[in-house]
């Protein structure tokens, strides 16, 4: 995820709680809100390098009001290797929905994503993903399951469904966490990739007012499945520093 939700249902929601913050004052308004800045060595989106395994500046902000609405943006650099104009340099994305808790019930998110791609509009590479996920906390573990749904994914490739599942242990030093994920695109030779199913396996400790973190993570395709040989969909560890607001 972009955010610190899951991507889900309701941007045109998140309207109606704004009121809310300008009566509850400044203060409590920036309580609200958090920023995180982000130099990750690679950026991967579902096991697949967005930046041809170099490394990547990220960050976003994010509005969330005690009821469970939340809105926000979230942006990283980018490289698709693109040989010739109009090239895809940065990603951009907005984002919103509402989480709750209900009595002795995971809790639920339900949002929406819109990917965005500043001056690469004209490859279409742009896309809407509606979400939803459940989440629980054990003792020792925190788990959670999501799914997302595209009308029409990246590049045009059709209708898309992500299935994923996420786990978090959190120790006195780090914590560690792992993700499995499967990707179905409607139109395979569009997306240059077929089905596949990605996974990750890492660690994140804090260190005076920063955390690092480092996963390994792959898929199950093969080089020539990836984007045409193009050797990112393979295993990799990739490193990261970020920091909240």
């Amino acid at each position: 995820m972009k955010g610190t939700h899951m991507i889900g249902l309701g941007i045109l929601l998140f309207g109606s709680s704004v009121p809310l913050a300008a009566q509850g004052g400044l203060n409590e308004a920036n309580d609200w809100l958090s920023g995180t800045v982000i130099v990750t060595s690679d950026y991967a989106f579902r096991g697949i390098s967005q930046t041809l395994e170099k490394p990547a500046i990220q960050g976003g902000i994010e509005l969330a009001h005690p009821s469970g609405f939340y809105l926000g943006t979230w942006g990283s650099s980018l490289n698709f290797g693109e040989e010739v104009n109009p090239r895809a340099q940065v990603e951009m994305d907005v984002y919103g929905g509402f989480g709750f808790a209900p009595a002795n019930l995971p809790d639920v998110d339900l949002g929406v994503t819109y990917y965005g791609y500043p001056g690469a509009q004209a490859r279409d590479y742009a896309f809407l993903e509606f979400g939803a996920g459940l989440s629980r906390s054990f003792s020792l573990l925190t788990a959670a399951i999501t799914t997302a749904y595209s009308p029409d994914f990246f590049a045009s490739s059709g209708q898309a469904w992500h299935y994923g599942l996420d786990l978090s242990v959190p120790l006195s030093l780090f914590t560690l966490n792992g993700a499995l994920g499967h990707q179905r695109i409607e139109h395979n030779e569009i997306f240059s990739t077929p089905d596949y199913t990605h996974w990750s396996l890492g660690l994140a400790v804090g260190v005076a007012g920063f955390e690092v973190s480092g996963a390994y993570l792959g898929s199950n395709l093969e080089s020539a499945q990836c984007f045409g040989g193009a050797g990112l969909c393979g295993g990799r560890t990739i490193v990261a520093l970020s920091r909240a607001m």
